[in-house]
């Protein structure tokens, strides 16, 4: 009797692994044999978006990019290159220089807008120091200052080193004037499918990732010869 009553305790202890080994199994050939995204979109779902293409043409707001967002020029010239950037970004770091010499060697035919793409908390302070100082006309310079010496909360003391008007400069800081300004910045990048940074668009036609000086350069050549 002891030993039969031995054997039932034991079936009654691995009756859970093997219920658990069951679920396994039937949720692995739930997923192998599920519809692919193809086979969803034959059935009258909709389909997938076309694989991005660098310097596709892309719809753009023409309010929205000029909303307060000039880096350098002014409008109507020929070529406008809208910057997406976010301040935590690695390869953005590696972008004012480019600009700098873009901007040297076009001084006349280029506009640069300015968007913020924000990552992090980090990045949205650093953002709206860069907001605050464009007030004052001392953007390109606090552009600059952030990616030379990192994210470090010290943008009073960044603003007050670029003669900026303190009072005026913290008021903005800490009421978070451009907030929504920024938002509408994030919103115009995801409609028109930037999904990183850094990522640019060159007379509405998009390109994401790194651009060096040769390559940008060529790129405007190219939009001049049009």
């Amino acid at each position: 009797m002891k030993k039969w009553q031995h054997t039932v305790n034991g079936v009654k202890n691995i009756l859970p692994i093997i219920n658990t080994i069951s679920i396994f199994i039937i949720i692995g050939f739930l997923l192998i044999n599920r519809p692919n995204q193809s086979d969803s979109a034959n059935n009258g779902r909709k389909a997938e978006k076309p694989r991005f293409q660098q310097g596709q043409k892309v719809d753009v707001d023409t309010n929205v990019l000029n909303n307060n967002s000039t880096f350098f020029g002014e409008s109507g010239r020929k070529v406008t290159l809208v910057l997406f950037n976010s301040f935590s970004c690695g390869y953005c770091r590696e972008l004012p220089h480019t600009l700098q010499k873009m901007m040297e060697k076009y001084p006349n035919d280029l506009q640069v807008i300015y968007k913020s793409f924000l990552r992090n908390e980090a990045d949205a302070t650093a953002s709206h120091a860069y907001e605050c100082a464009h007030e004052q006309g001392g953007h390109k310079e606090m552009y600059n200052m952030i990616f030379k010496n990192g994210l470090t909360q010290q943008y009073l003391t960044y603003a007050a080193e670029l003669k900026l008007d303190k009072k005026s400069f913290s008021k903005c800081y800490s009421e978070k004037r451009y907030m929504e300004k920024m938002k509408t910045d994030m919103k115009l990048a995801y409609d028109i499918g930037v999904n990183g940074t850094p990522a640019f668009l060159i007379n509405n036609k998009l390109y994401i990732g790194l651009l060096n000086f040769k390559t940008m350069d060529e790129l405007m050549q190219k939009e001049l010869a049009l």
